[in-house]
């Protein structure tokens, strides 16, 4: 197997983690170990602090998998700045295309809670107003409260009850822009594991990665009130 998953992590992780896991690396990684890029075979490494876990890749060669305990690690990704990427694309949503706003934090915790893992960015979008998306076969719920903004050329914030998700610059295609204006709207889809740091390359990659994610219970959206430009 091309992804190394100790005994010992087996346990703490699930199908759809892994699933994420190796087309994270597949696609390049930077390794836990010596922060050098990577792709497979790789290692998969827990980092753990009580509850709190990070699931992460390392070169064969820089780290076997297993657990390893970082006390403080809770309380250091609670307090970073997290990274947050976002990539508009037009996909199939409820069997029509549809304009959509992909977005990405880039830190992952995931806490039990109820028997059941939750990652900590979708857990934060569920309080606030996002739906779990598992699939796109039906059409998103409305996001009440939350709003997206598109003040220039390629300038976009979106804004919602917890405050300010996304705030930078993306590259709309012409289409994407025009289907915006046109309904008023769009779906927002906020992902652990999309992998926007390599935009995708269409629709069916695109589409991939979202069902991945949302296999896993790391998807949640709504369908979003766009400001006029």
């Amino acid at each position: 197997m091309d992804l190394d998953v100790s005994a010992e992590v087996e346990p703490l992780v699930t199908a759809a983690d892994l699933e994420l896991l190796a087309a994270e690396a597949a696609g390049g990684y930077a390794c836990l170990a010596c922060d050098q890029p990577g792709r497979l075979p790789a290692a998969a490494v827990v980092l753990r602090d009580g509850d709190a876990m990070l699931l992460r890749l390392a070169h064969r060669e820089c780290a076997r998998s297993g657990v390893v305990e970082v006390p403080g690690l809770a309380a250091a990704l609670t307090a970073a700045e997290p990274e947050a990427r976002a990539v508009a694309a037009l996909v199939p949503v409820g069997g029509e295309v549809e304009p959509v706003l992909l977005v990405e934090i880039s830190v992952n915790v995931s806490t039990p809670a109820g028997g059941e893992r939750v990652d900590a960015v979708v857990s934060w979008a569920l309080q606030h107003g996002l739906h779990l998306v598992a699939a796109l076969d039906t059409a998103l719920d409305v996001a009440a409260g939350w709003r997206v903004e598109l003040p220039g050329a390629s300038a976009l914030r979106v804004d919602g009850p917890g405050g300010t998700l996304f705030d930078g610059t993306v590259t709309f295609a012409p289409k994407w822009r025009r289907a915006v204006i046109e309904r008023g709207s769009c779906g927002v889809l906020l992902g652990v594991g999309l992998r926007l740091e390599q935009a995708p390359q269409g629709w069916a990659d695109a589409l991939d990665r979202i069902a991945a994610v949302g296999r896993a219970g790391r998807l949640a959206g709504g369908l979003v009130a766009v400001a006029r430009p």
